[in-house]
């Protein structure tokens, strides 16, 4: 029964959302004792405005914002070759950071404000997520044909399918930066 769980992409999919939301929530209460003045200050550091690209165009800024969002996809990937513990460990501090930062924009802000400064910078969590849980499924995939001798059928084409589908989403959050969360 496990092994037969363990075998579906969509377990990796709600082990990665669960164990997001959970992590997020513990980076939002564990930021709960820092002052407005220092929710501001992560907040200015973190969140993008004008300054923080003061030469770029938006072309420059887009290339910048999509090289580092591509760089976590592919290196979410790369943990294939850790069976998911890897991933576990980037999940884990992508979700404690977005959570503490999160808590530090409703301290400074109000949470509606926070949320309309931060849902716009958050589109790329989605790749993220995917890309750990498919990093996930095919790292214990081999784990399990290769170690265990499991019958288990890994397909290419889903793999490389997930792969473009995750660049696309940082395409696409990488131009909603720029072109809306920047400005506002």
């Amino acid at each position: 029964m496990l092994c037969n769980n363990m075998n579906r992409r969509n377990t990796y999919i709600w082990i990665a959302i669960i164990l997001y939301v959970c992590i997020f929530i513990l980076g939002y209460c564990l930021n709960e004792n820092d002052s407005v003045v220092d929710g501001e200050v992560l907040l200015k550091d973190t969140i993008y405005d004008e300054n923080l690209f003061p030469n770029e165009n938006d072309e420059e800024k887009f290339m910048i914002i999509m090289k580092n969002n591509m760089a976590s996809i592919i290196t979410n990937y790369v943990g294939v070759v850790s069976m998911g513990i890897y991933n576990l460990f980037s999940l884990y501090k992508t979700a404690i950071l977005s959570g503490s930062i999160y808590r530090s924009a409703v301290d400074a802000l109000g949470i509606l404000n926070a949320t309309i400064k931060v849902l716009p910078h958050s589109i790329e969590l989605l790749a993220i997520i995917f890309s750990n849980s498919e990093s996930m499924y095919i790292g214990i995939s081999l784990f399990f044909k290769y170690m265990l001798k499991r019958q288990i059928d890994i397909k290419a084409f889903q793999f490389f399918y997930f792969f473009v589908l995750n660049l696309l989403i940082v395409f696409i959050a990488a131009f909603i930066e720029v072109n809306v969360s920047i400005k506002l």
